[in-house]
């Protein structure tokens, strides 16, 4: 029996979304709550590894049940049995060939910034605290270079190893919105490398602060080398909003 979930979760505890196994992670906690109801281990796989600290509002998850149970009383128990930072939303049946990860056909991802002179401490763990002078005209000028498909090699990290993912990505859109806080970064893309949007979050900081140019992204973007001293916007500022399938 093959389940699809919804997950939601703050992932300030947790180093990150991947089992480890002297850490505790987000899909670690569910597999350990699985375990519980169904005295077998039961695996998940998710639809991407969001880094420690990174906060999810619809991860995407399936399972392989050993027995059949009413998903209702599943999403039931795994609540009452998961810490309050991770609640599962929704529980449907999910077909034989569908994938969370490779069945994806985009995401989107939020970057939260505070630019409050001081830090609203319920926001501590969810906003980056940026409080200095930042130009948003030019920041938003800058959104363009990042848009289309292209070679993101510059603002990913290891992505020379063996194995690594193919680092031609399709970015449709980054949205800038202003907050209470400060404002958001909303980004739209076919996928993302690791630790990409908080790369290219930092650099259009950067640019907000005057502290690189437009040319100087652009010829970054394009050596196709993560060889530069960017800021990298912090784990905790960011958030998976969805993952979109057909």
């Amino acid at each position: 029996m093959k389940i699809k979930f919804i997950i939601a979760y703050d992932g300030a505890a947790y180093f990150g979304w991947q089992r480890q196994n002297t850490k505790k992670s987000v899909q670690g906690t569910i597999e350990g709550a699985l375990q519980q109801i169904f005295q077998q281990e039961v695996l998940i796989v998710g639809a991407g590894r969001t880094d420690r600290g990174v906060h999810a509002k619809q991860q995407v998850a399936t399972a392989t049940l050993p027995k059949e149970i009413p998903l209702h009383k599943l999403e039931k128990s795994l609540n009452s049995l998961l810490p309050d930072d991770i609640s599962i939303y929704h529980i449907e049946n999910a077909e034989d060939d569908f994938h969370p990860c490779f069945s994806a056909t985009g995401k989107i991802y939020r970057y939260h910034i505070s630019t409050k002179k001081t830090l609203n401490p319920f926001s501590r763990h969810h906003h980056f605290h940026y409080p200095y002078p930042l130009d948003l005209d030019l920041l938003q000028a800058a959104i363009p270079i990042f848009i289309g498909t292209k070679d993101f090699s510059a603002f990913a990290k290891q992505i020379e190893k063996e194995g690594s993912p193919n680092p031609i990505k399709t970015i449709y859109s980054i949205t800038l919105n202003p907050t209470e806080e400060g404002f958001t970064l909303t980004f739209h893309g076919s996928g993302f490398l690791y630790k990409m949007v908080r790369n290219i979050t930092g650099a259009l900081i950067g640019i907000a602060a005057k502290k690189i140019t437009f040319q100087e992204l652009e010829k970054i973007l394009h050596s196709k080398k993560n060889t530069h001293n960017l800021l990298q916007a912090p784990a905790h500022g960011l958030s998976l909003e969805k993952v979109l399938y057909d």
